[in-house]
């Protein structure tokens, strides 16, 4: 039924603890395929020896290192399963991760079921999408709440989804952030999405992590943010052309980017982002009294939004 694909690159210090969490789902009809994305260390032997001893793993060892998108891609080329679960090889898992999504997709005939999570670094753990309700959203509900950062995060992990929706959306392979370009897509087109926020999936937090600089934005790179910029762009024409009825919403969520990384670029003095910079302003200052009398604006970004100096009339 399930399909647990994990890309692992360079993690011998963390691959093997993910390794055991999963042979260790209290829900067992599942196959475990391991994409080793050219490791130089241990990971990739790591894998094989776990592999010799449960016949529900198989490893995948691609020559060189790939993309994220690229290597998930490959292991999905690789599953049979009716839904996938995508997991990073240096996180951990609560033992009943696959029996609580399972039974969430099967309970409500869903194409995506979707859990809470923590974030851990050390000692320190951050609830990350907990709540106590049960959610069951349409397709529109769903991506809303993407966007609006509430109780669903854009990464895989998290997440239990339906073949047909992956095969229909595959990964960008020549990208940075490769679930930017397909979470949106996934929730967009389910049919129905069962959500509870118990925290079954705990991300670590690293130097190494893909998306450390969340953390630290001091460390945000140029070419990361123009691929952000291209990708919500394309993400609003998307969402309009499918559900034109949310489009202030959906031209809202570019704007709130907007308005935040234009503060973070002039706080942090990211001068190689000046041009992106002067591009964002330049959107905003077109479509400034649109701005203004959007609904869903909050008042914090409104407060930011005046005092951006080069927001003109």
């Amino acid at each position: 039924m399930i399909s647990v694909i994990m890309l692992t690159y360079n993690r011998e210090r963390y691959v093997g603890k993910m390794i055991e969490d999963i042979l260790q789902q209290t829900y067992s009809d599942f196959e475990f395929v391991i994409v080793d994305n050219g490791s130089t260390d241990k990971s990739g032997c790591i894998a094989d020896e776990y592999a010799r001893k449960d016949k529900r793993i198989q490893v995948i060892h691609l020559t060189g290192k790939h993309s994220i998108g690229y290597g998930r891609n490959v292991g999905f080329d690789h599953s049979s399963g009716e839904y996938i679960a995508y997991v990073d090889d240096d996180d951990r898992l609560e033992h009943d991760y696959l029996e609580y999504l399972m039974g969430l997709a099967e309970m409500h005939g869903a194409d995506i079921a979707v859990c809470g999570s923590n974030e851990f670094e050390n000692e320190v753990i951050s609830p990350q999408c907990v709540y106590e309700e049960e959610m069951i959203l349409s397709g529109k509900e769903a991506v809303k709440l993407l966007l609006e950062r509430k109780k669903i995060r854009a990464g895989l992990p998290t997440k239990l989804v339906k073949r047909s929706l992956l095969q229909e959306n595959p990964f960008v392979e020549d990208c940075y952030a490769e679930d930017i370009h397909t979470t949106y897509k996934l929730l967009a087109t389910c049919n129905r999405l069962a959500g509870k926020g118990e925290p079954k999936y705990s991300f670590r937090r690293h130097i190494n992590n893909n998306t450390h600089f969340m953390d630290n934005f001091a460390l945000l790179k140029r070419d990361v943010l123009e691929e952000y910029i291209e990708v919500y762009t394309e993400r609003c024409e998307y969402l309009i052309n499918l559900y034109p009825d949310e489009k202030e919403f959906w031209r809202y969520s570019v704007w709130s980017f907007y308005i935040s990384m234009c503060e973070k670029i002039k706080r942090y003095q990211l001068q190689d982002c000046k041009d992106l910079y002067d591009e964002m302003m330049q959107h905003m200052s077109t479509h400034k009294a649109e701005i203004e009398r959007c609904d869903y604006l909050r008042e914090e970004e409104r407060v930011v939004f005046a005092g951006l100096e080069d927001v003109k009339t």
